[in-house]
This record gives C-alpha cells, sequence and structure tokens, in this order.
C-alpha cells in the first residue's frame, strides 16, 4: 500500500504546535516525579532525549512552588472543594495564558522572582 504522506518516524519528538502543550525537558520529569535525594543521572533513560543537570532540576522544583506554576498544580491536584471549585472556576482565564520557560533557571526567575 503507498501513501502520499510520509511517515513519521515514532522516535521523534511530536510536532509542537502553537497554544498547545509542549513537551518539557527531562529536569522537570525529575522535579516532579522522582526523590529529591535521588542522583541525577546526565544522559539517563529518559523520554525526552537530552541531557541534565541536578541545577536544572533544583531549578525546576523550585519554580514548581512558585507564582503561577504553584497555583496550577494546587487547581489540579487539592481536594475538589467549593472553594477550590470557584477558584479554578474564577482563575481559569488566567491559567490558560500561562507560559512555561523550557529552561527551568528561566521558569525559576519568571515564577519565583530574582535576577
Amino acid at each position: 500500500m503507498n501513501s502520499s504522506k510520509p511517515r513519521r518516524d515514532p522516535r521523534a519528538r511530536p510536532p509542537i504546535r502553537s497554544g498547545h502543550s509542549k513537551p518539557l525537558g527531562n529536569a522537570w520529569l525529575l522535579a516532579e516525579h522522582a526523590d529529591p535525594a535521588a542522583p541525577v543521572h546526565p544522559s539517563g533513560n529518559f523520554a525526552v532525549p537530552g541531557a541534565v543537570t541536578p541545577e536544572q532540576v533544583a531549578a525546576a522544583r523550585h519554580a514548581l512552588g512558585c507564582g503561577d506554576l504553584a497555583e496550577i498544580r494546587r487547581s489540579t491536584r487539592d481536594p475538589l472543594t467549593f472553594q477550590r471549585f470557584w477558584d479554578n472556576l474564577t482563575g481559569a482565564w488566567h491559567r490558560t495564558g500561562v507560559t512555561v520557560p523550557a529552561d527551568p533557571s528561566a521558569a525559576e526567575r519568571k515564577f519565583c522572582g530574582g535576577p
């Protein structure tokens, strides 16, 4: 069967479209899911190709606890009380406009403040 559409390599990153979620790097995955005491292996077997440093993971972990990123996490993880429902409803418009820099250090500066 001959298709006119070229086949996409399944190992390639998904196409990135404006306005949609984009894959974040390994530092973000580790910051979100790994034990903070676990060692960071720079070239480990990750879902997203690319190296990672302990400094990147620390910056991502810090950024996740600040400003709009912390509020986004609360909006999806806190128990759904009436107040949480109301906060989610009234804050939805703002949260849809939040953009997260792929670089954890830039995100840390943006959401936590600093130089």
